[in-house]
Order: structure tokens, then C-alpha cells, then sequence
């Protein structure tokens, strides 16, 4: 029961968050952007993200990979010692990541947030959603709930990764302007 409240506390705080975060403007350049990027734990997923972090062309000092647990299962060596590991130290009572913690992140200015966890993480949504990102992605099915309040665009996790970051990288590439310079 204490669990329940705790989860709904934890939802409503995240989507207060989302609701009243403050739209920062991006780059004009889409080559130039920065992207907050929160990435699935489990090595098979992450090295996933990984390889669609790569296509999207962005330097790797533009990218602020972040991951919500204290073990990294896999980085790639330019961002090796790059990636914030969100551990309980950096979580609140609720469960979401302290607001010292997300505001640091944020203060280093994404033009976009993406959420590639491959099942709703509500910590991640709220890092993503909450940011002053101008664009936020997430990975989310219909039956996540308000997943919507937390991204611009969402892509259903489908049968894998694989194919769900196939899709939003196809997704990507239609809109206009560009959001990334790929």
C-alpha cells in the first residue's frame, strides 16, 4: 500500500515537472544541438542506443548520455567516464532523481532529451520530460498511461529495440525542419 502511494506521489510530482518546465530555444544549426540522452541499462539494449546515438551524427561532447542505475553496462570509448550513473545517492524519497541532480544536467543546455530505456522508467521520463529541451523523445506504448505529457514524440517499443529505434530514427529523418543533422 505504502508502495502505491509512493508510485502515484512519484507520477504526479514528474508530471507537475513536465507541466511547468521552461522551453529552452535550440540551435539554429541542428549539427550543433545537444542531446541529453537517457540509455537502457542491460548491455544488449544499451549497445542498441548506442549505434542509434552514432546515425545521428551529433559530436560526441554534444551528447550527455545518462544512465538510471549505478552500473554502466556498456559505453563506447569516446564516453567512457562521460556518463552520469544516477545511484540512489542521486535519487529523492520518491524515487526520481533529486533536483539537484536533474537540474545539473539540465543546466548543460539540451536543445533535445531522449528517453531510450525500451519500458517506461519514470525517472527517465521525468529527466526527459522535464528538461528544457526544446524537442523530447521517448520510447513508450500506448499503455504507459500520461507517457505523453513527457515527450513531443513517442515511438511504441514494438518487438525490440532494435526495430523501435529503426523506427524513430526514420521518424526523425521526415521531419522538417530537421531536428538532428544525421
Amino acid at each position: 500500500m505504502l508502495d502505491a502511494l509512493k508510485a502515484r506521489l512519484a507520477r504526479r510530482r514528474a508530471l507537475t515537472l513536465a507541466a511547468r518546465r521552461a522551453v529552452r530555444p535550440w540551435a539554429e544549426d541542428p549539427a550543433e544541438r545537444r542531446a541529453l540522452v537517457v540509455l537502457p541499462t542491460a548491455e544488449a539494449e544499451a549497445k542498441e542506443a548506442w549505434r542509434f546515438l552514432d546515425a545521428l551524427g551529433l559530436p560526441p561532447a554534444q551528447i550527455l548520455p545518462v544512465v538510471t542505475s549505478s552500473l554502466v553496462a556498456y559505453t563506447p570509448t569516446a564516453f567512457i567516464g562521460r556518463v552520469k550513473r544516477l545511484d540512489e545517492k542521486s535519487l529523492g524519497l520518491l524515487g526520481l532523481p533529486k533536483r539537484s541532480v536533474a537540474e545539473a544536467l539540465w543546466a548543460q543546455t539540451p536543445d533535445l532529451a531522449f528517453c531510450l530505456t525500451p519500458r517506461f522508467d519514470l525517472p527517465a521520463a521525468m529527466l526527459v520530460g522535464a528538461s528544457p529541451a526544446a524537442f523530447r523523445v521517448g520510447l513508450a506504448g500506448l499503455d504507459d498511461g500520461d507517457a505523453g505529457a513527457f515527450f513531443d514524440l513517442m515511438v511504441a517499443p514494438g518487438g525490440s529495440l532494435a526495430s523501435a529505434l529503426d523506427a524513430l530514427r526514420e521518424a526523425l529523418g521526415k521531419i522538417e525542419p530537421p531536428v538532428v543533422g544525421f
